[in-house]
């Protein structure tokens, strides 16, 4: 157990691992490294094209968003 100034020292570094230890790392890393990252990269990818190919999709005008749902974008099939 640490003590008074020894316990202040080390409080920073406990942080630091805390910060590592709460990290997300989407496809992991090392030898725990996702097998099927390529293909959910590219399914993404893929799904991303298609919603782009069926519509339209524009910046919303910021005086006409509705503060509830603070909508982004507009989404409008093509016709």
């Amino acid at each position: 157990m640490l003590y008074g100034a020894m316990m202040k020292e080390n409080d920073k570094y406990l942080l630091e691992k805390q910060h590592v230890k709460d990290s997300f790392t989407i496809w992991g890393s090392g030898i725990r490294i996702c097998p099927g990252r390529k293909l959910a990269t590219l399914e993404s990818k893929c799904l991303i094209s298609l919603i782009f190919r069926k519509y339209d999709i524009e910046i919303a005008d910021h005086s006409n968003v509705d503060q509830s749902l603070q909508r982004i974008v507009k989404i409008k099939p093509r016709k």
